[in-house]
């Protein structure tokens, strides 16, 4: 596979063969963090095919809250922490995708977006696990190819089209996210059949700060 491959369209197919796989005609999607942007435009492409739609510490929908977000970014950042993200990111090292560079880079990102005390040292680990060097690169270029088809195109808005949906949605967001609760709340007012729960004391991670209450609150979606 080459980063060319991969497209939003590409990616919604994806998530289409787990559905043809499974032989179902309709299912439950749950997006997380970028995830849910993907989970949006399947819903809005497909909403026949869905029961329900989580979206998890959701990223922006728009390229107008992206904006909001990296201004946002910018604010909480701990002091010098950009910088040494910029330093890091200008190595010979970590253009080679070099993963304790990569590691270290991520680190920094997540910072704060994290509550829970030493969830960054479980959570780091995962992010690049089986991971080469070069799949790193590919994942990184993948990325450039996503954001430029969603949040890097000036026009890019899937609010407006969530506005059509009527499969039941779950928002759960983090009070301690990275990404600001304004963020969900557009998105939550987007969809006319959604309930919006902002969680106390969570961050970004909310499946892993805060396990027992996402289970309850998507049980009581898929049961309700």
């Amino acid at each position: 596979m080459r980063p060319g491959d991969v497209s939003v369209a590409s990616e919604m197919e994806d998530v289409d063969h787990v559905r043809r796989h499974f032989g179902l005609e309709m299912m439950a999607v749950l997006g997380h963090s970028w995830g849910a942007v993907l989970a949006m435009e399947y819903a809005s492409r497909h909403p026949e095919r869905l029961t329900q739609l989580i979206l998890l510490n959701t990223v922006p929908a728009s390229n107008e809250d992206v904006r909001v977000f990296r201004e946002h970014l910018r604010c909480i950042r701990a002091a010098g922490d950009v910088e040494a993200m910029n330093s890091l990111a200008a190595t010979a090292e970590y253009r080679a995708g070099k993963l304790d560079v990569e590691s270290e880079y991520y680190r920094i990102h997540f910072r704060p977006g994290v509550k829970a005390a030493g969830l960054l040292d479980r959570l780091i680990p995962r992010l690049r696990a089986n991971y080469t060097p070069e799949r790193v690169l590919m994942a990184r270029a993948i990325e450039h190819r996503l954001y430029s088809e969603t949040w890097s195109s000036p026009g890019y808005d899937l609010l407006r089209r969530m506005h059509r949906l009527t499969v039941p949605t779950l928002v759960i967001h983090g009070e301690d996210d990275f990404v600001p609760v304004d963020v969900a709340v557009h998105i939550a007012d987007a969809i006319p059949a959604t309930r919006l729960i902002v969680l106390r004391n969570c961050g970004h991670f909310a499946y892993l700060e805060a396990p027992d209450a996402v289970v309850r609150q998507v049980g009581e979606l898929c049961t309700g």
